[in-house]
């Protein structure tokens, strides 16, 4: 029984290749943004079968990244052409500016994780790219989040109809921004049909002893030879990138001193360091900050914007079902509300 449940997955998974590849053939995209995670790899197998000249690109903080094994693994076995990019310090703080830009945030976690993508927009530029594909949209439709996996069908229905509206993904933001063409190659219409009619347990499925997200897609990777890949563990990209160590950069310039006179100032109870950093980078840069929330019922509890859906896109909020307040924070939070 579990094995006829394994081919029927696997089905619907090389189903989903050709999708990707025909979509990307239309787009005439020649290059990738790999990551080395399951969705990168996914669009980068589906489409070498139709492109052999494709070019894809890693960007990395440095050498010991945890995704980098895993992405020059990818490149290896399908004979790829594959840039490896270390960015510079100055290339980080020319998309960390293209990325408060054109994101407004000043979620640390949201522009972290933004930052390679911008820096890989800017690689594909300088290779002659004309247009990128990137693995957005694997997690959304097919269930990749580990909060997912203990979900009823009722809730997992309700997330994938909530994803189904979903606007652009910040690559494609950025991709407007830098006047580069980028396709969410797992968030196209027709990907989104299919995510539709594919069961809950080909996304969300037990396999090898163990429960997995995205069980369509590893199957497929298996299926291509690329098993080291399919059974990795889901890691976010912010780690898997080595970007979290910009974390400690950005803390790093910043006193208690001006986070205390910023918090008095605008009435932002800041949870972290970081979040003080790109406020700051913000002012510098002119760049409007939203204001206040008029309805109360909508109004961030430690930024004061408006939050959609419980989420608030300014400092990387969230409140949960429970009413629990999450977000990034280190030890400034208690300081600042300690004072």
């Amino acid at each position: 029984m579990l094995c006829d449940i394994v081919v029927k997955c696997l089905e619907y998974g090389i189903e989903l290749a050709k999708i990707v590849c025909e979509e990307l053939q239309n787009r005439a995209c020649d290059c990738i943004l790999l990551s080395g995670g399951i969705d990168t790899s996914f669009v980068t197998s589906s489409y070498v079968t139709a492109k052999r000249d494709l070019r894809v690109i890693t960007v990395a903080y440095d050498a010991i990244s945890p995704d980098l094994e895993y992405a020059v693994y990818v490149g290896k076995s399908l004979r790829l052409k594959h840039l490896i990019h270390y960015p510079s310090l100055n290339e980080i703080v020319t998309c960390e500016e293209i990325v408060l830009r054109t994101m407004k945030t000043m979620d640390p976690i949201e522009v972290a994780c933004d930052i390679p993508a911008c820096i890989g927009l800017l690689q594909a530029e300088k290779l002659k790219c004309t247009h990128v594909a990137t693995g957005d949209g694997g997690d959304e439709l097919f269930f990749g989040y580990s909060f997912l996996l203990n979900k009823t069908h009722e809730e997992l229905s309700e997330w994938l109809n909530k994803m189904l509206t979903k606007g652009l993904f910040p690559s494609e933001r950025l991709g407007k921004t830098l006047n580069i063409p980028v396709t969410a190659a797992l968030f196209i219409p027709k990907v989104k049909e299919f995510s539709k009619k594919v069961p809950v347990e080909c996304k969300i499925g037990f396999f090898k002893n163990k429960v997995w997200g995205k069980l369509l897609l590893r199957l497929y990777l298996d299926y291509r030879g690329l098993e080291k890949v399919a059974w990795r563990e889901k890691v976010p990209i912010i780690i898997g990138s080595g970007f979290e160590k910009i974390l400690n950069v950005w803390k790093g310039k910043v006193t208690f001193e001006e986070a205390l006179k910023l918090h008095r100032d605008y009435g932002i109870n800041f949870p972290s360091y970081p979040h003080v950093y790109l406020f700051k980078k913000l002012l510098e840069y002119n760049i409007e900050i939203p204001p206040v929330c008029k309805e109360e019922d909508k109004r961030c509890p430690i930024c004061g914007r408006c939050m959609q859906s419980g989420f608030c896109s300014f400092c990387g909020t969230s409140i949960d079902k429970k009413g629990i307040i999450i977000h990034y924070s280190d030890e400034l939070k208690e300081k600042l509300l300690g004072r």
